[in-house]
């Protein structure tokens, strides 16, 4: 992008031209300082000095937030159902979650939390973790009257906790 004229009235002014320019950019978001984005192509008129953001612009303001409140990405989802060979309904039904919920991910329509973003991660960086989940097995581990309904200690560095 240029700074040349975007043959375009000011929608705000009616009397400038807007232009291209590229300048930094305040991100605020609830329950967070905010950030700044060094280098975003805006819209601005010659005359008021409004400015619009153009779509291109747009997707990398939501492509930075992503990154900056560690959200999960359309691609970590996928790479967690390539990982264990699911499809999306498959994946909610192993995560617990409601049949709708990746799909709405996936397709961007719902965002993951950020505690459900750390635990995905988890499971793909800790395939075991996933299988266990998978598989329900504390259901199997600690049944009621029977021997394994016992919870192993874990051990820790200063003593094993029952």
């Amino acid at each position: 992008m240029s700074n040349a004229p975007v043959n375009t009235m000011c929608i705000d002014c009616n009397r400038g031209v807007c232009r291209e320019v590229t300048e930094p950019y305040e991100v605020q978001l609830p329950d967070s300082d905010g950030f700044t984005i060094p280098s975003l192509t805006m819209l601005r008129c010659d005359v008021c000095g409004e400015f619009s953001i153009p779509a291109a612009s747009a997707r990398a303001i939501d492509a930075a937030i992503l990154e900056y409140s560690d959200t999960v990405s359309v691609e970590i989802l996928k790479e967690f159902l390539t990982k264990f060979n699911l499809d999306q309904t498959e994946a909610a039904e192993a995560l617990g979650l409601g049949a709708k919920t990746f799909h709405r991910w996936v397709r961007g329509t719902q965002r993951v939390s950020r505690s459900m973003g750390y635990f995905l991660r988890a499971m793909v960086e800790f395939p075991e973790a996933f299988e266990w989940i998978q598989q329900r097995r504390w259901r199997k581990e600690y049944s009621v009257g029977t021997e394994s309904a016992q919870r192993p200690a874990i051990e820790t560095e200063s003593a094993a906790i029952p």
